[in-house]
C-alpha cells in the first residue's frame, strides 16, 4: 500500500513532518536568541516529535498518543539498534524538560540545558533526515510546510 492518507504517500508524509520539525527547530532557535527558555523547549519537543512522527510514517505506523509514539520508537528503532540508546536519554531529557517548561510552576530552564537539547535535536534531524532518504531512495529537499501544499508537491 503506498498511500498513508488522501493527500499523499507515506514517503511525502515523512517528509511533511521532517519539514514541520525543522520549521519548530527555527522557532527554537529564534527563541533561544531572545532568551525565551521554556517556549524553546517547548518548539524543541515538538521538533524532536515531529521527527519521530516522520520515521513512523515511513513503516505505515501512526499512534494517538505522544506516550506512544515514543514509546514505539523507543521499542522499534532503539532496542533494535537502528538509532543509538543513547538517543533515548536524550529523548527522555527533552520531554522533561519540555514537560517543566509548560507545566511546572516557576520553572527557570537553563540556557546551557535548552542551547545543548536544541543542538541535539538538529542532529537528530540531520540523522533522521539521511535515513528516511536511504529508506526512500532518494534526496529529500525541505521546504516550508506551507509552501508543499502551495506548490502542490504532495503526491495525489
Amino acid at each position: 500500500m503506498q498511500t498513508q492518507n488522501s493527500l499523499g504517500t507515506k514517503a511525502d508524509l515523512a517528509k511533511y513532518r521532517l519539514a514541520k520539525a525543522k520549521e519548530e527547530i527555527n522557532d527554537a532557535v529564534t527563541l533561544l536568541k531572545e532568551t525565551s527558555y521554556a517556549s524553546a523547549n517547548n518548539r524543541i519537543y515538538y521538533a524532536m516529535f515531529h521527527i519521530l512522527l516522520s520515521i513512523h510514517a515511513l513503516d505505515e505506523r501512526e499512534t494517538r498518543t505522544h506516550k506512544t509514539a515514543l514509546g514505539e520508537f523507543n521499542r522499534l528503532y532503539i532496542r533494535t539498534n537502528v538509532f543509538d540508546k543513547s538517543y533515548w536519554k536524550k529523548i527522555a531529557q527533552i520531554t522533561e524538560a519540555r514537560h517543566s517548561s509548560d507545566y511546572d510552576d516557576f520553572y527557570l530552564p537553563k540556557e546551557s540545558e535548552t542551547k545543548e537539547n536544541l543542538d541535539f535535536v538538529q542532529d537528530f534531524w540531520e540523522e533522521v533526515k539521511m535515513y528516511c532518504e536511504n529508506r526512500i531512495g532518494q534526496e529529500i529537499r525541505i521546504t516550508s510546510t506551507s509552501k508543499m501544499f502551495k506548490n502542490n508537491q504532495l503526491s495525489r
